[in-house]
């Protein structure tokens, strides 16, 4: 049974994240990029994926495709080893 919407597990997890604050996107770049490539955020921005000048930081959630070059504003540790394990390359702005 999930908690109600009043319960001090949901304020907790309303807690979180700010009130009004936006939500970043989720993207699969293996998804977009699947022949590998060149991502970054002006990329993004031009396939409709991201807001132009927003910052994009890259999370290690999903698998990574082999000879991504990646140029984001941030990255966890995660994507970090993901990407360069597969052969590709990261660059932090």
């Amino acid at each position: 049974m999930s908690p109600g919407p009043g319960s001090a597990a949901a304020r907790a997890a309303r807690a979180r994240r700010p009130a009004g604050a936006p939500r970043e996107p989720r993207l699969r770049l293996a998804a977009l990029y699947p022949d590998g490539g060149d991502v970054s955020p002006e990329d993004l921005a031009a396939k409709g994926a991201v807001r132009p000048g927003e910052p994009v930081k890259v999370l290690g959630s999903g698998d990574a495709v082999p000879g991504l070059r990646v140029t984001a504003h941030g990255f966890s540790a995660s994507a970090r080893e993901k990407i360069t394990a597969a052969g590709g390359t990261v660059t932090k702005l």
